[in-house]
C-alpha cells in the first residue's frame, strides 16, 4: 500500500457515511477502479479485497509495524532515497526542520511532504563507484513519496509525530 492510498483510506475511514459506501470507495482506492466498476465486480472478489484492506489495518492496530526496523533507504517511483532521521545533522538543515514541524501538525495528510523533507535522492556514480546525492525540488520528491510503500514511511510518521508533540509545547511561551 502506498502513502497516497493510506491517506485516502484514512480519510474515507473518517467519513460518517454508510459502511457499504465506504467499502466501495476503499476498494476503489486500492484497485484504482471507479465506484461504478467496483459495483460490477463479483461479490467474492469484492469481499477478498475488503478482507485484504481489513488485514492491513489490523497490522497497524496490532502494532506489528512497531516490531520492524526503520528503513534507511527506500525506493519510490524507481528512485533511491536515503532517509535521515537525525534532524540535528546535515543534510537536514533548519529549513527542513521547520518544514517538518509545520507538516507535523497533521502527520497523515502531510506524510509525503515530511518524507520529502527528510529524504535525500541518491544516484549511482560510475566515476566514484558509489551512490551520491543530488538535488531535486521538494515538490518532486513529495510526488515520488506518494508512491512509496507506507510500511517504509510508518517509522518516520511515528518518529516525527512524537517529535512534534514533544517539541512544540517546549517552544511555546
Amino acid at each position: 500500500m502506498t502513502i497516497l492510498q493510506f491517506q485516502e483510506l484514512y480519510f474515507i475511514g473518517q467519513d460518517k457515511s454508510f459502511d457499504l459506501d465506504k467499502s466501495v470507495k476503499m476498494v476503489g482506492v486500492v484497485t484504482g477502479m471507479t465506484p461504478d466498476k467496483v459495483d460490477k465486480i463479483p461479490l467474492k472478489r469484492f469481499n477478498r479485497i475488503c478482507r485484504k484492506i481489513t488485514d492491513y489495518f489490523d497490522i497497524l492496530g496490532n502494532k506489528t509495524l512497531q516490531n520492524t526496523v526503520p528503513m534507511q533507504y527506500i525506493i519510490a517511483k524507481g528512485r533511491l532515497y536515503k532517509i535521515h532521521y537525525r534532524v540535528d545533522k546535515l543534510p537536514i538543515n533548519a529549513g527542513n526542520y521547520v518544514e517538518v514541524m509545520k507538516y507535523g501538525e497533521d502527520v497523515v495528510t502531510n506524510l509525503h511532504k515530511i518524507m520529502a523533507s527528510i529524504c535525500e535522492p541518491l544516484k549511482w556514480s560510475w566515476r566514484k563507484f558509489k551512490f551520491i546525492h543530488y538535488k531535486r525540488e521538494h515538490i518532486d520528491i513529495a510526488a515520488d513519496m506518494e508512491a512509496a510503500n507506507f510500511k517504509h514511511a510508518y517509522h518516520c510518521a511515528v518518529f516525527f509525530y512524537i517529535l512534534w508533540r514533544v517539541s512544540m509545547p517546549l517552544t511555546q511561551p
